[in-house]
């Protein structure tokens, strides 16, 4: 994708309850762009990837989707607990409530470096397209749908992270592609971006 300067308005930013991804129908806040043909496009400009083609919410549109929006965005403290779930399952009602993520940044060991990758853990709330890393044990917990973490706002991902090559570069590249792959596999959209274009982070030539 390509446009000249003179043909788009770069540096817009987006609320919550503006826009929605074109191909999924997800709600979308963040940098966005104007093109002269009236489209617009996820990233701060066309080099600023990936471009999702967005969808412009109608005013009406936005005031009905109002309430959606707000229990979308509403903190994790104002998980509820629904008491005739926890009948059907013989929880008792104090319990405590299922928790949000924990995250926590990975560093790899020797023995990853020695593999040439190691593999990083991610959950991805689909509202506002936001990517927590975490490690596996946290991962496991979301996957297997531990009835102690909120799981049903996540989606768990996962990738073989690589760690060595003949230079950064080369790493970064191949990083740069899983991602994208995942992303576009699982329409884990904001899943590219969360890098910020450290494909290359963690290298180490060895030898």
């Amino acid at each position: 994708m390509y446009y000249p300067k003179t043909q788009i308005i770069e540096n817009q930013y987006a609320n919550a309850g503006e826009f929605v991804v074109d191909s999924s129908q997800e709600p979308y806040s963040g940098p966005y762009f104007k093109t002269s043909e009236g489209r617009f496009y996820s990233g701060k400009n066309y080099q600023d990837t990936p471009n999702y083609l967005l969808e412009l919410l109608s005013p009406g549109t936005s005031t009905q989707n109002q309430s959606q929006i707000e229990a979308e965005t509403k903190p994790d403290s104002y998980y509820i607990i629904n008491d005739g779930y926890y009948a059907a399952k013989n929880y008792k009602v104090s319990r405590l409530s299922p928790r949000g993520p924990k995250s926590i940044i990975p560093q790899p060991t020797p023995q990853d470096y020695q593999l040439g990758e190691f593999q990083r853990y991610f959950l991805r709330k689909p509202n506002g397209n936001t990517i927590i890393e975490i490690n596996q044990k946290e991962f496991n917990l979301f996957a297997g749908h531990d009835e102690s973490v909120q799981w049903q706002s996540y989606q768990p991902l996962q990738q073989a992270w690589t760690l060595t090559g003949d230079t950064p570069k080369d790493v970064g590249n191949v990083n740069f592609n899983i991602s994208t792959l995942i992303e576009f596999r699982f329409k884990a959209y904001g899943f590219v971006p969360y890098f910020r274009g450290k494909f290359d982070q963690y290298y180490k030539k060895l030898g």
